[in-house]
């Protein structure tokens, strides 16, 4: 009875593996299932007239597999080319989301680039909302938080760009990224420290001077907009993969 149950479980399990093929050749896999089953108990049972038919029967069914040959490589090689052609589609897609990704992300670098040129330009613009007659420290904080609050939406982009990207650029495009927020970051700080060494009176100082480099010379600057301008480089050929123009 063991051997019985052990033979059903068998049985279920082929059965299980062949459901996706076509019916014919589904059809002869029970047939042949229930033949090698029959071939193997009628063993056990020591039927001899029972084992020749089983013999036979399952001589019989390989004769009609080989004549199903060609159906199955027919099917097999169908079912090759679906899948190919998902695969092919699902790159496709890929392709376009990274693309799409690579082109958000180019377009918030340049956006940046201009906002960091206009947070750290040394001249006081109009709209800056200083006091001539306040002390120059002063109108350097106002004019600071003033020109963070006009460029907060070109930074809140620029970040967002950078959180999908992460998900689907390479490692070198996204460590270009945090390179340029970890600047822009460094600038900000230079910026204050600058601001409170003239609010203490120490103008004078080799420290204020180096925090006034980082932020307002004309190295510093470039050197932050190279930065910008190299990932620009690098996004160019995926943005364009899908959008020629877009860049």
């Amino acid at each position: 009875m063991k051997y019985i149950k052990l033979k059903m479980k068998k049985l279920k399990q082929e059965i299980s593996k062949v459901l996706n093929l076509p019916f014919g050749i589904f059809i002869a896999h029970l047939l042949a299932l229930y033949i090698l089953l029959s071939f193997f108990e009628n063993i056990w049972t020591n039927n001899f007239g029972a084992l020749l038919t089983g013999l036979a029967a399952t001589g019989s069914f390989w004769l009609a597999l080989i004549k199903l040959g060609p159906e199955l490589k027919k099917y097999l090689d169908d079912k090759d080319k679906d899948r190919k052609i998902k695969e092919s589609e699902m790159n496709f897609k890929r392709g376009e989301k990274i693309s799409a990704v690579a082109e958000r992300l180019a377009l918030a670098t340049r956006a940046f680039i201009g906002a960091t040129d206009y947070v750290t330009s040394p001249f006081v613009l109009d709209g800056d909302g200083v006091d001539s007659d306040s002390e120059h420290y002063k109108n350097l904080e106002t004019t600071l938080v003033r020109r963070k609050k006009v460029i907060g939406e070109v930074l809140i982009e620029f970040e967002k760009a950078y959180e999908v990207a992460e998900l689907y650029l390479p490692d070198n495009i996204n460590n270009q990224v945090k390179e340029i927020l970890k600047s822009w970051n460094a600038t900000i700080a230079a910026y204050k420290e600058h601001i409170m060494h003239l609010k203490i009176g120490n103008t004078r100082s080799k420290e204020n001077q180096d925090a006034w480099g980082r932020v307002f010379s004309v190295e510093a600057r470039k050197k932050r907009e190279q930065q910008q301008k190299d990932l620009i480089e690098l996004l160019r050929p995926m943005a364009n993969n899908f959008n020629k123009n877009s860049i």
